[in-house]
């Protein structure tokens, strides 16, 4: 599973990137764009539920 990892995340940020490039967004909406990107990268690393869940 651990070979997997960096090509999963070297694929989505290719998308990210792409998706960026394709469609100007407002800062606010990169900004949430990239808090998302951490917390899917945070979850896939503590395996789903690490920690307490925190909304904003």
């Amino acid at each position: 599973m651990s070979a997997q990892t960096p090509k999963k995340m070297a694929h989505k940020t290719g998308d990210s990137e792409e998706l960026k490039t394709d469609s100007p967004l407002s800062e606010k909406d990169e900004v949430k764009a990239a808090e998302e990107r951490t917390v899917k990268a945070h979850k896939r690393a503590t395996g789903g539920t690490g920690g307490a869940k925190r909304t904003k």
